[in-house]
């Protein structure tokens, strides 16, 4: 039955996408049409409004050149040179806004001819009263070519007009029919969302009913996994301290033996007990390691931390492996951090290991840096040691994981995972750049926030 119900539903579901997403598609379609004769509309009106304004500025022209000839007055060339420019202007502007139609370029062709006789004819008056000349004007004027030059303009002008017009009026007829389709689509379209509306209100109500049912199983299970969590931790720890007793009893055990077995002759029985003492101390190791790694992210809260203090504290905690190694350590000035106490524990895993990881018969030079980023500060930790190959690079942060035998280097394979651990916790980021015999830089960043 409810599978039947489920498979029902979902079919109303898929009929009512499937109207919803035409509905869309169309109305879409409706709108972009609506949009494309809106703005062939405002062009043509563009081009109706350039061709008003060519004529006004023609007949500007000629006001300014009759009141020149007739007051030899040269203020009234300053609208007449004013308007030469506007008409260039305006006359490129058509060339560009009717370049979509053939028409309109051939009349523009006619129109642009009988503007260029018109202000050519204009110049040569202008020019013929500077010089005074009076008969030669007289007779220019009386053979009325500037009156047929500036008829023929108006014609072609108002031809073009007429026709930019009857654009303008079958694309706003376009334009209306598109809108009168959309209306419909849209009054169909909000029936459909009604429907829809009424129909997701119901499936809304049953999931919220069920989401509050779900919630409440969860929270149930979140308490119970919170409590779990907090025996697993007591039994951890617990088991850690059960653990270490008896390991503290075999070390020391063992100690005793090795010093009562120190002069016994059979070497196999000495390296035995060395075996056992050495074997119980790693696993202590192992267990305390296993421990930090834990509790890392545990009830702790953010303050903000000196880095430069940090690293001196751990300096003075590991002054005695520092001069056993002769190691040379730089330190540059390090910022103060918005971070956990954990940063400590990150900052002497990746010096312990810079100082450990050397080269033999060379002493060990780590440099410790940091870059102020904009959003973050980068912490840079480089050594001189026997670095690390590239396909090693990842696997490094991986707890457990030891590119070495315990024999060449001593270690649990815990530190850099909870170096990862740590800066993660932060926010940030860890990786490592290394080849092999050219020493290995530990970067990792620190959110400023």
């Amino acid at each position: 039955m409810a599978s039947k119900i489920k498979t029902t539903i979902s079919l109303i579901i898929a009929v009512i996408l499937l109207l919803l997403i035409s509905t869309l598609l169309f109305s879409l379609y409706t709108v972009d049409k609506i949009k494309s004769n809106l703005k062939i509309q405002v062009h043509t009106r563009t081009v109706i409004i350039n061709l008003k304004d060519n004529l006004a500025f023609m007949l500007d022209a000629e006001t300014g050149e009759r009141g020149f000839i007739n007051t030899s007055d040269s203020n009234y060339l300053q609208p007449y040179r004013i308007s030469l420019q506007n008409i260039s202007s305006n006359i490129t502007q058509l060339r560009s806004l009717t370049q979509d139609n053939p028409i309109q370029q051939g009349n523009l062709d006619t129109l642009e001819k009988y503007i260029n006789l018109k202000l050519l004819y204009t110049e040569n008056l202008i020019t013929l009263k500077k010089q005074g000349d009076e008969k030669k004007i007289k007779e220019i004027m009386i053979s009325n070519k500037g009156k047929y030059f500036m008829d023929q303009v108006r014609s072609v002008n108002n031809s073009m007009q007429m026709l930019e017009e009857t654009l303008f009026e079958n694309r706003k007829a376009n334009t209306n029919k598109s809108i009168a389709n959309g209306q419909v689509i849209f009054i169909l379209e909000g029936s459909f969302a009604l429907l829809i509306t009424l129909f997701l209100a119901t499936v809304i109500l049953n999931e919220l009913n069920r989401r509050t049912k779900t919630e409440k199983k969860l929270k149930d299970y979140n308490f119970e996994l919170e409590r779990k969590n907090r025996e697993i931790e007591q039994f951890a720890y617990i088991a850690s301290h059960d653990l270490q007793e008896p390991l503290r009893s075999i070390s020391n055990f063992s100690k005793l033996l090795s010093g009562k077995l120190a002069d016994h002759p059979d070497k196999k029985i000495r390296d035995y007990t060395t075996l056992v003492t050495g074997g119980a101390t790693r696993m202590s190791n192992l267990i305390f390691d296993l421990l930090e790694y834990s509790r890392i992210g545990k009830d702790v809260s953010k303050s903000v931390i000196d880095c430069n203090k940090i690293v001196h504290e751990i300096f003075t905690d590991m002054i005695a492996v520092i001069k056993e190694n002769n190691a040379e350590i730089h330190v540059s000035k390090l910022p103060l951090v918005n971070g956990y106490p954990y940063l400590k524990s990150l900052f002497q895993n990746l010096l312990s290991n810079a100082i450990k990881f050397h080269k033999a018969e060379t002493h060990p030079v780590v440099q410790i840096s940091a870059i102020d980023k904009k959003s973050e500060f980068q912490f840079i930790i480089k050594d001189n040691g026997i670095g690390i190959e590239k396909i090693y690079h990842e696997r490094i942060f991986i707890i457990f994981q030891r590119l070495h035998s315990r024999a060449e280097y001593e270690g649990t394979g815990i530190g850099l995972s909870q170096c990862k651990k740590i800066v993660e916790l932060h926010g940030g980021e860890i990786w490592v750049e290394s080849e092999p015999g050219k020493g290995a830089t530990f970067i990792f960043t620190i959110p400023k926030n």
